[in-house]
């Protein structure tokens, strides 16, 4: 079968610059398999951080506590995942790149919003 990405390559992958070069380096927008895990800005993590962030902005925690926390848990999470018991743990090859960090951040401060929102509604 084939599937959208497949159709439309596109879709998937950007032109980011290189930061040891001056090159160009393509990296994947979404990760369509378990082995482009933390090497796509957008990975199936992506949602839960999404969920993690509207469950906590339901609860009407306070956006600067929970995005601190999601921080903190994103710096530990690129330490732990730069350790064999890390890449273990989360079954992944290495820690994840800047832009699937930042997409997680945004994904997990839209699903506060979302939470916030539906209290408010």
């Amino acid at each position: 079968m084939t599937t959208p990405f497949r159709l439309f390559p596109a879709l998937v992958k950007w032109n980011s610059p290189c930061s040891t070069c001056d090159t160009l380096a393509v990296m994947k927008l979404l990760a369509t398999r378990k082995s482009e895990q933390n090497r796509a800005a957008v990975d199936p993590w992506t949602a839960v951080h999404l969920a993690a962030g509207l469950a906590l902005g339901l609860m009407a925690v306070p956006l600067r506590h929970a995005l601190a926390t999601a921080v903190i848990y994103e710096a530990a999470e690129q330490v732990f995942e730069r350790r064999a018991c890390g890449q273990s743990f989360f079954e992944t090859s290495g820690p994840e790149v800047l832009p699937n960090a930042l997409v997680d951040m945004v994904a997990f401060a839209a699903g506060h919003w979302l939470g916030r929102a539906w209290n408010a509604s």
